[in-house]
């Protein structure tokens, strides 16, 4: 957990896969579809000139005709393929998320089928379950790293199941903190070991404490 100001809560998961690993996932996944795109290219001749004449042969007529097949199996590929790639961008999230971000809005240069399905990261990424979501909170409550250790009872009053926003490394849920957690907190002496920026009220009670807390998914960069 990392405090920060303007009672703002960070609560960050431990890296689980490293980058290398998850490149490695990646390009596992990504290469089929380099490979069949690839394949379609240099077949095409193969298929066409093979079935007809030698490719220099080729009129102008069965060079339209070739043209035509070549795009109906482009556009059948872009069609597969656009959804398999949001897949991909969503499982591994993180920067995959930000780079289908900018893809998305270069229609310029890339088929219709992939800028319009990665219009959803824009604004729409799928949070995270909510047990996997607690799994992160309540390993950081009792992190070793931290100097302090809570229990997820003891800090929160609440923790609202729908997060408020959700990012490409991350999502934000808004909790509601324990009034014993918060008058402990305040009588600390030592802040910067404290998990969470608590803004005292001005008339000294210790009420519950509205939060935001953003949690970073497992297994970013």
């Amino acid at each position: 957990l990392v405090g920060t100001k303007h009672n703002e809560q960070i609560v960050k998961g431990k890296p689980g896969i490293h980058t290398t690993i998850r490149a490695i996932h990646f390009w596992k996944l990504a290469f089929p579809i380099i490979f069949h795109y690839r394949f379609h290219q240099k077949a095409n001749n193969f298929i066409i000139c093979s079935m007809l004449l030698p490719c220099d042969n080729l009129d102008g007529t069965l060079e339209e005709k070739k043209k035509e097949l070549s795009q109906i199996r482009i556009q059948k590929l872009h069609d597969k393929y656009s959804s398999v790639v949001l897949d991909r961008i969503l499982r591994f999230r993180g920067l995959f998320v930000k780079v289908g971000q900018v893809m998305s809005t270069k229609a310029n240069i890339l088929p219709y089928q992939y800028t319009d399905k990665f219009q959803l990261l824009q604004d729409k990424v799928p949070a995270r379950p909510y047990d996997e979501i607690m799994n992160v909170v309540k390993r950081e409550l009792t992190n070793n790293n931290n100097s302090n250790k809570f229990s997820f009872d003891y800090v929160f009053e609440s923790f609202d199941k729908d997060p408020l926003g959700t990012a490409s490394i991350g999502q934000v849920h808004i909790a509601t903190l324990k009034p014993k957690f918060v008058e402990a907190y305040l009588k600390s002496n030592s802040f910067e070991d404290q998990p969470f920026a608590v803004v005292e009220t001005k008339d000294k009670q210790q009420a519950p404490v509205r939060v935001a807390v953003k949690i970073m998914h497992p297994d970013m960069e």
